[in-house]
């Protein structure tokens, strides 16, 4: 596995029909649907807590409501970070403050802090995004997936996968 952001380019054959966020026959890439700067692995090891603090959620096993520790899945680099809601309002927002770094990563040094808002996703559909992300570490193209919320009718073909 290869730690560390891929040059992502996607193809709408079949947008699918739960989120409109893609218009079929047109290219994307995923670099320009996330939020700039944010490793695919550490944002993909977020997305679960922030839909829940989204959703008024909270961790029993944390000592306040609003925030939780998150680690990355990468072997090469582990990232720990606190994620914290700052807003209880929506839109929300966040911040993840980088807490230890095992092995060497590119992206992240202890101490350093990210803000991200609800709407930084505004054109990036998560459910995608988490059927994407193993093609993302694996290097695939060529390959065709569905976001899987429409009961499978979505078709996108992966078409680059790169190392940026």
């Amino acid at each position: 596995m290869i730690c560390g952001n891929r040059d992502i380019q996607f193809k709408a054959l079949k947008p699918c029909s739960d989120c409109n966020l893609y218009d079929e026959g047109k290219s994307y890439r995923l670099k320009d649907l996330i939020p700039e700067g944010h490793c695919y692995e550490l944002l993909h090891s977020l997305m679960p807590y922030l839909l829940t603090f989204e959703n008024e959620g909270w961790f029993k096993w944390e000592r306040t409501r609003d925030k939780v520790v998150v680690c990355c899945p990468a072997v090469e680099a582990n990232v720990c970070v606190e994620l914290k809601k700052l807003t209880s309002e929506k839109p929300h927002s966040f911040e993840y403050r980088i807490m230890e770094v095992r092995g060497l990563c590119g992206y992240y040094k202890p101490g350093m802090t990210w803000q991200i808002k609800q709407d930084d996703f505004g054109h990036l559909c998560r459910h995608f995004y988490n059927v994407l992300f193993p093609y993302i570490k694996t290097g695939h193209e060529g390959v065709t997936i569905t976001c899987g919320r429409d009961g499978g009718n979505s078709r996108f073909e992966l078409t680059s996968n790169e190392l940026l």
